[in-house]
């Protein structure tokens, strides 16, 4: 009886421990970016230490209306330079051809046996463009084309990966800015000149 009772302990215990899993997020939640710029670089992080061989990420900009930030035209996600997990690695890319402009899936993934790598650290570089997109906000998602994104260990099996999509709000040039509170400072200026001259 003592027996059973410890086995269905174990069992028990052995439900309750959570599966490890990698995550990916960005590394500013919501990326403030200047509307007309080309070239923004934002960054994908990523952590949980798991070992791994491969990723697919899949990134889509939810569109705030008919403006909004595309990636650039020559290599908008970069998987593979120096300082990111998977530098070195092939990597291969698709656009959405009917969104060619927001929806993105990256894959890298090493070519020697043996070649994994740990799922913590700088994972991506995705480059943007915010030429004349309107002041807002708009969604990035870590999901597009009907997929999720995630990592994979050698035999290209998926690996458990959680993600956190974020935001992007574009705000005015700087020069905008700076114009906009020069009214504001000047007009309360004039109005107070005016009212001494006519004393």
């Amino acid at each position: 009886m003592r027996r059973a009772a410890l086995a269905a302990t174990a069992i028990v215990l052995l439900t309750v421990v959570p599966v490890p899993a990698a995550h990916i997020y960005l590394q500013e939640a919501n990326y403030v970016l200047p509307a007309n710029a080309n070239s923004l670089v934002i960054t994908v992080l990523a952590d949980g230490g798991e070992t791994v061989a491969g990723v697919n990420l899949y990134l889509e900009i939810q569109a705030g209306g008919p403006k909004f930030p595309v990636l650039v035209p020559d290599k908008p996600v970069d998987l593979t330079s120096a300082g990111l997990i998977f530098v070195g690695a092939g990597q291969v890319q698709l656009r959405d051809p009917g969104n060619s402009d927001r929806a993105i899936a990256v894959s890298a993934t090493t070519s020697e046996p043996g070649d994994n790598r740990l799922a913590t650290g700088t994972l991506a570089l995705i480059k943007l463009s915010t030429v004349g997109v309107g002041n807002g906000t708009y969604s990035l998602a870590f999901s597009a084309l009907g997929f999720n994104s995630g990592f994979t260990d050698a035999d290209g099996v998926d690996v458990p990966t959680t993600f956190d999509s974020g935001t992007l709000t574009v705000v005015p040039e700087p020069v905008a800015w700076i114009q906009l509170l020069g009214l504001i400072g000047v007009g309360p200026a004039v109005l107070l000149c005016r009212r001494r001259l006519g004393k």
